[in-house]
């Protein structure tokens, strides 16, 4: 919790992004000495969102043409499904499903009885690349409009990066939720990324893959964080602002503030009503 909890708040010195998320997976690739791996694709992850979909199918759509919103970070998957110009019908919708669950599972490891020659991580190209020919085989069949596919697939591949993960189920796991499940074991002596299997309590309770961090990545990621951060601080000579305001002389040391770090003001919207004898 310790180690998620710097991360986090390194990342929000560091950088000044968009959501605490994207300043988390910047840190990461430029920092973590990790990129590679931050960036591929955990499979098994991806899977199991895939196929709670599908499970969730007569809940989505109760009625053809409408589609119904769960209480879940589900927007890269909406924004793919309607820009896709599927039409919104289960048997549509879980015809797209079962193709991508199938050409997923024919080509990586996602569940513990799969072939060990199996990976259970590749790149983000790779992914989309393998989706998109599934699409192209089905194009007709599931009245897909291919033009507009593309970024949409490729930002929902890209919510299952190792970062992604890290983030979601570590980082807001540990911090916002109830913590992640971890075997204390592999935990503590696995020196990196390592898949475990668990069991899946939606639905079918079948064996799954799953990826986790250890103690030791997590640390190291942390180490290489703060010394890669420190060395950028002593070649730039610039502090981000929250760390200037505390050690630095505000009048006479301005030339060490960061000025990037600060955020740029906002318009502040007041509506004035007229009181009487206004």
């Amino acid at each position: 919790m310790l180690v998620c909890a710097r991360l986090d708040s390194l990342s929000n010195l560091a950088f000044q992004g968009r959501s605490q998320k994207d300043n988390f997976i910047r840190l990461l690739l430029h920092h973590s000495g990790h990129r590679e791996d931050i960036l591929h694709i955990s499979l098994p992850e991806f899977y199991e969102y895939l196929d709670f979909q599908s499970y969730m199918l007569p809940a989505s759509i109760a009625k053809d043409g409408r589609l119904h919103v769960h209480p879940r970070n589900d927007d890269s998957y909406l924004t793919f499904l309607w820009n896709s110009g599927i039409p919104l019908t289960r048997r549509h919708i879980g015809s797209l499903l079962r193709s991508f669950l199938h050409a997923i599972r024919r080509n990586y490891r996602v569940f513990p009885n799969q072939k060990l020659a199996l990976r259970s991580i590749d790149t983000q190209d790779s992914v989309v690349d393998l989706l998109s020919a599934t699409l192209e085989k089905r194009q007709k069949t599931l009245s897909v409009d291919m033009s507009g596919v593309g970024s949409s697939l490729a930002n929902l591949v890209k919510e299952f990066s190792l970062g992604s993960v890290l983030y979601r189920e570590y980082r807001c796991g540990i911090i916002h939720q109830f913590g992640v499940t971890v075997r204390q074991t592999d935990f503590y002596s696995k020196p990196d990324i390592y898949y475990a299997t668990f069991y899946n309590k939606a639905g079918v309770a079948s064996p799954r893959l799953r990826v986790q961090f250890p103690a030791g990545f997590l640390l190291t990621t942390l180490c290489n964080c703060l010394e890669s951060y420190k060395s950028r601080l002593l070649h730039t000579k610039r502090l981000p602002s929250d760390i200037y305001g505390e050690i630095c002389d505000v009048a006479n040391e301005l030339r060490y503030l960061d000025l990037k770090s600060i955020e740029e003001g906002r318009d502040v919207r007041i509506a004035i009503t007229p009181g009487n004898g206004s």
